[in-house]
């Protein structure tokens, strides 16, 4: 098929998959405003560090009801958070009809919104489901969030001065200001690319790929790994990416789209101002391929499964520039034998990377300790009390005979140190999980007591189990209580989406992202219920559900309570407006419901 057919097959297919989701979303499907906004989400949450907004549901099929706003919605369509990373991705989307002009004012006030969102009497004004996802905005802010304003149509970006400018002059704002905000646009072009680039890893991958580089300065060796490192020029790399785009980058961490990120302007502005010394002051571009040649006579390299895996940034940038005519950019290429992705391949991505703000769970999918639970862990999915699920180290690799939902090892980390050691460093510091440097805490996660192992014993397997399956429960309970809320406000003709009833905060808004809290607490429990007699070990738990249930139930209901009345306390008290997400960083306050968890526990064993 020819570039130009798939061109226009894209906005058929936007459209019919906007309409099939209008309608999932309970919309007429000819309603394409409300179908955007939830393609747009079901796009975004594909990108790096908001997996766990799927809940281990598939991207297409996924419910994102909760991160999608519609009504009163504070200017902000969806809302995405990573709270490893700390981001948080602010969407507004606009289905622009044929002939309808490009909205440059509503361009310029969300890419404003951010003072707005920092008031409380303008989040005061947004429905029940706004304040609850963007109530925290501020306080997102002050704990050094980054957050990206994007805004999106489903056409084809125009080619006018005033759009790059309107971005250009916010984004510089913020950048003054010392704000970690960020302004998108993204068109057509835009969506297609990052569609493209989501679908599979190994999909984007190239198969081969020739270029030129500047001849005088190659330096080439074949040992230990056959290697070139040389000179290209500006105009060659944007070549490169004008005809390739998102391809070059499949193996790449960071994401491919933020090569439309602000930070970028800087490095242009590097490359159009003083071009003769960007080689001086950039870091370069560094790639991967399975194997080589190098034509010295031609000064032309042939590769086979090319990937940038360093400098996405860089190349974004030179190929925004308005000339590159005398740039010349450091560039290194190793072979690496590999066919998509392996150990040595994977080394290099990580070391290249390491001083990014990266998801750093990928580093450690081929630890001895994840491919032992790979094969061990999934033996116990579905027995039990134990939800279905297949444990999955490294996103992007699913394991053949699927026994359900992916459990990664981001999810697994926090489950289990919070059922070990507490919850709270799960949601203040999530990337020490992934550390395994004295201060780290990836041993004390996948570990005993902070000291390395290379498998689980038995007893190890099923705690972690059980853990699992407590975590399951309160997020299954947070989904029915949800169905139950929305069943409820439409049998009494409330609007959810609407304004002008008071705010309300309960177990429907929080049981979710608390469940690892939850969690804690019952272990708690469970531990003295275990030193009281009342069961000889977790295996025992794994017998049967009834007798988990049996055993378990109290502590699950003790928990919740505790958790209920101090959240509940912090509303009224403190007028917190995401009470949760100040709850669950509060060391001094855990400690307080762990010791009220343990007291309530003796006097119901005794």
């Amino acid at each position: 098929m020819t570039s130009q057919s798939n061109s226009s097959a894209f906005p058929t297919r936007l459209r019919q998959r906007c309409e099939d989701l209008a309608q999932q979303y309970g919309f007429k499907a000819n309603d394409l405003a409300r179908g955007f906004e939830s393609y747009l989400a079901h796009l975004f949450v594909q990108e790096s560090g908001f997996q766990e907004v799927l809940e281990g549901q598939q991207p297409h099929s996924a419910d994102l009801s909760e991160v999608i706003l519609r009504r009163n919605d504070l200017g902000v369509d969806v809302v995405l958070e990573d709270s490893e990373n700390k981001q948080l991705l602010l969407v507004q989307a606009k289905w622009l009809g044929k002939g309808t002009a490009f909205p440059n004012n509503e361009l310029q006030s969300f890419f404003g919104l951010h003072t707005k969102l920092c008031e409380p009497d303008y989040i005061a004004t947004g429905s029940d489901m706004a304040r609850e996802l963007l109530g925290g905005y501020r306080d997102r802010v002050r704990d050094h969030y980054t957050v990206r304003f994007r805004f999106v149509t489903n056409r084809v970006l125009p080619k006018t001065e005033r759009i790059g400018l309107i971005r250009d002059s916010a984004n510089k704002g913020y950048e003054d200001a010392g704000l970690p905000i960020v302004c998108e646009i993204f068109g057509q072009t835009e969506l297609k690319e990052l569609e493209s680039q989501v679908k599979s890893t190994d999909a984007g991958i190239l198969k081969s790929i020739t270029f030129a580089v500047k001849g005088n300065d190659v330096v080439e060796f074949r040992q230990p790994s056959h290697s070139l490192i040389c000179r290209i020029s500006g105009n060659e790399l944007t070549d490169l990416y004008k005809q390739h785009k998102q391809e070059l980058f499949a193996l790449n961490i960071r994401l491919p789209m933020t090569l439309n990120r602000a930070i970028n302007r800087d490095i242009r502005d590097t490359a159009e101002k003083e071009p003769e010394s960007f080689f001086f002051y950039n870091n370069g571009v560094s790639a991967v391929c399975h194997e080589f040649e190098y034509n010295e006579q031609q000064n032309r390299v042939e590769a086979k499964r090319f990937q940038i895996i360093n400098g996405a940034q860089t190349v974004g940038a030179i190929a925004g520039a308005n000339s590159t005519d005398k740039v010349s950019v450091l560039f290194r290429l190793t072979a690496t034998g590999d066919a998509t992705g392996g150990e040595f391949t994977e080394n290099i991505i990580r070391f290249n990377n390491t001083q990014n703000p990266i998801q750093i769970s990928d580093f450690r999918a081929n630890d001895q300790i994840q491919q032992f639970l790979r094969e061990h862990l999934n033996r116990r999915s579905g027995k039990g009390p134990v939800p279905s699920f297949s444990y999955q180290p490294k996103r992007g690799k699913r394991i053949t005979g699927d026994a359900g939902p992916i459990l990664t090892s981001d999810q697994l980390a926090r489950i289990r140190y919070s059922f070990l050691h507490g919850p709270v460093r799960t949601y203040k510091e999530p990337k020490l999980l992934f550390d395994t440097s004295d201060s780290g805490l990836y041993w004390w996660a996948f570990g005993d007591q902070g000291q390395s192992l290379q498998s689980w014993t038995e007893p190890e397997l099923d705690e972690a189990a059980i853990s699992i399956a407590l975590d399951d429960i309160f997020k299954k309970e947070s989904r029915a209580l949800r169905n139950q809320a929305k069943k409820s406000d439409a049998g009494h003709g409330h609007n959810t989406e609407g304004g002008g009833r008071a705010p309300t905060f309960g177990e429907p808004n929080y049981l979710y992202r608390l469940s690892r809290y939850l969690v804690g607490l019952v272990a708690v429990g469970l531990r003295l219920s275990r030193e009281e007699g009342r069961f000889e070990s977790y295996k025992e738990l794994l017998s049967g559900k009834n007798h988990f249930d049996q055993i378990t139930g109290s502590a699950i209901e003790d928990a919740r309570r505790i958790v209920r009345f101090e959240i509940n306390n912090r509303i009224e008290t403190r007028a917190e407006s995401q009470p949760d997400y100040n709850l669950a960083r509060d060391e001094r306050t855990w400690e307080k419901l762990r010791r009220q968890m343990e007291t309530e526990t003796l006097t119901r064993l005794h």
